[in-house]
């Protein structure tokens, strides 16, 4: 483990088992340490509440409690903190117990040396933090396939009924219907696919294999491009663009960046400002070069996006409260943080119920005037 700050909550009747211990660990040249003591639960439990600790020493013979009911009660306020279980007592059975009811490790007082506390505890985090990460992939991973699940319905059923139409009467329907149930068929398809190419990004992400490759590039042309796919496949909403440099409209920008990250960007953020934006209504997308920066802000007048829901709101699989029957993974704006990380850039949100919402993307602007590079 790195070199860093841990703060430990001691908790100890006996004084001179926390003098020994606070000498052990501060001697430790492994770590800093900043350790808060109390000799009893029910203030320790208190502290909890107001303080963060990246690990807990707790001794199970207490004045206000003994025994396994003292890790039971601290396991039940902190169940994502560590527990090294302190004990005078060499019982193999006790710390199997202790170790059952969620503590991490077990230590006998007076066989604690500076080399077995520190790793003790240290081991106690690390293993800790695996556990928190596979039981977050465990929950994803059920989000993944309930949300799947859900999607997929929509556009298999859409299939069926099209193909099964079209199989007992394609004889004696015209040309017109038969090609509207095709289109049907054509949209779910796509409606698949995105879906997997989300999920295989993500993937890619997470495994750290996403590779950021750069490519000169005419943003303003690309972006034009962008805007006319959408608007082959919308009615009634409309997307203003415009690019400007010192307040000065730009027809073409040129920069390094990489096309297929920046396209994942732009059309999961235009795409939920229209999906979650009310009929006939306007986006705004706007790029603006601001010294060594190349800003994309997009504006929508729509649904909004509670306060709440903001914090999470670039996790996998997570979605505003307030979509109602609005369809969606949730996968978008996640894949949308990780490009835009990959550019060594920031994304932020702004956003009021009922009125709109707007994202802000700021990535390095890659030219001759500002000689930066993403290596």
């Amino acid at each position: 483990m790195e070199s860093d700050m841990l703060a430990v909550l001691l908790v100890e009747d006996n004084l001179a088992d926390v003098a020994i211990l606070t000498e052990i660990l501060q001697d430790s040249e492994a770590n800093s340490w900043q350790i808060t003591h109390f000799k009893r639960l029910h203030l320790a439990l208190q502290q909890l509440q107001d303080s963060e600790f990246d690990v807990i020493l707790l001794d199970l013979s207490l004045p206000d409690s003994q025994g396994l009911d003292t890790v039971i009660q601290m396991q039940a306020a902190v169940p994502h903190l560590p527990i090294v279980v302190l004990t005078g007592l060499p019982d193999k059975k006790l710390a199997l117990e202790a170790l059952a009811l969620g503590a991490q490790d077990y230590l006998v007082k007076g066989q604690i040396s500076s080399q077995l506390l520190v790793k003790t505890v240290e081991y106690a985090i690390k293993r800790m933090q695996i556990l928190r990460k596979e039981k977050e992939l465990s929950q994803m991973r059920a989000r993944f396939i309930s949300t799947a699940s859900h999607e997929f319905r929509t556009p298999l059923t859409i299939i069926a009924s099209s193909t099964e139409y079209l199989a007992a009467y394609s004889y004696r329907v015209s040309q017109e219907k038969q090609q509207q149930h095709l289109e049907r068929i054509e949209k779910a398809i796509k409606h698949m696919t995105q879906l997997l190419d989300d999920v295989l990004m993500l993937n890619l992400a997470d495994l750290e294999q996403l590779q950021l490759n750069l490519e000169t590039l005419d943003l303003v042309k690309f972006c034009h491009d962008l805007i006319a796919d959408f608007e082959a496949n919308i009615y009634g909403q409309r997307i203003v663009f415009v690019a400007t440099r010192d307040h000065q409209k730009l027809t073409t920008l040129t920069t390094k960046i990489d096309q297929k990250l920046i396209r994942q960007i732009l059309m999961n953020l235009l795409n939920n400002a229209l999906k979650y934006s009310p009929p006939e209504s306007m986006i705004n997308f706007q790029i603006t070069v601001k010294d060594c920066d190349i800003i994309f802000q997009i504006q929508d007048y729509g649904v909004g996006i509670p306060q709440e829901d903001q914090v999470n709101l670039f996790q996998p699989f997570q979605r505003a409260r307030n979509v109602g029957t609005i369809s969606g993974t949730g996968l978008g704006l996640s894949i949308v943080k990780r490009c835009v990380d990959l550019h060594k850039g920031t994304i932020t949100v702004s956003s009021q119920v009922s009125k709109g919402t707007i994202f802000t993307v700021n990535i390095p602007y890659i030219d001759g005037d500002c000689n930066l590079t993403l290596n």
